[in-house]
Order: C-alpha cells, then structure tokens, then sequence
C-alpha cells in the first residue's frame, strides 16, 4: 500500500508542474492585457459617456455590451487563475500527506 501511494504520488508531480505553469501563464497574460484593456476600457467609457450627451442610445448599447464582455473576460481569467492555483495547492497537499 505505501509503494503504491508512493507511484501516485510521483505520477502527481507532473500534474503540480503542468498547474504552475498554467497558473503562471495565465497570471501573465492577465496583468500584461491589462495594460492594453484598460486604456481601452477608459475610452470605451469617454465614448459612452459622449453618447449618452449625443442622446445615440443604439452606440450607448453596443458600447456597453463591448465593455460587459471584456470585464467578462477578465472575470472568467480571474476564475481560471483560481481554480488552477486550488488545483495546484490541492495537489501539493496530497504530495505532503
């Protein structure tokens, strides 16, 4: 039994570095993105708000639907990076066990 638990364990230490790596990557991708989305992000809030002014609620809607699905975006990541670092931390508790 203990050699067994032994071989699983070892067969998790690929698992745990393919978890870091994704956790990693995606860390990455989120805070470099942000440097481009939020500009954009700030823009799309200018042009709304010019909308709004202008009284053209077709752009208002379409510019809001733009924006809800980039901070969709950005909360989807954010749940991915989450459920890899528990995957992760999970993992490395089963090792220490």
């Amino acid at each position: 039994m203990v050699i067994m638990k032994l071989f699983i364990k070892l067969l998790s230490l690929p698992l745990i570095i393919v978890m870091a790596l994704a956790g990693l990557i995606l860390r990455l991708t989120a805070h470099i993105s942000s440097y481009v989305v939020g500009p954009f992000l700030l823009f799309n809030l200018f042009c709304i708000g010019y909308s709004v002014i202008v009284q053209s609620w077709r752009d208002v809607f379409l510019l809001l639907l733009i924006g809800g699905a980039v901070f969709a975006a950005y909360f989807s990541s954010a749940i991915l990076i989450g459920w890899t670092e528990s995957a992760k931390s999970g993992l490395l508790a089963f090792l220490h066990s």
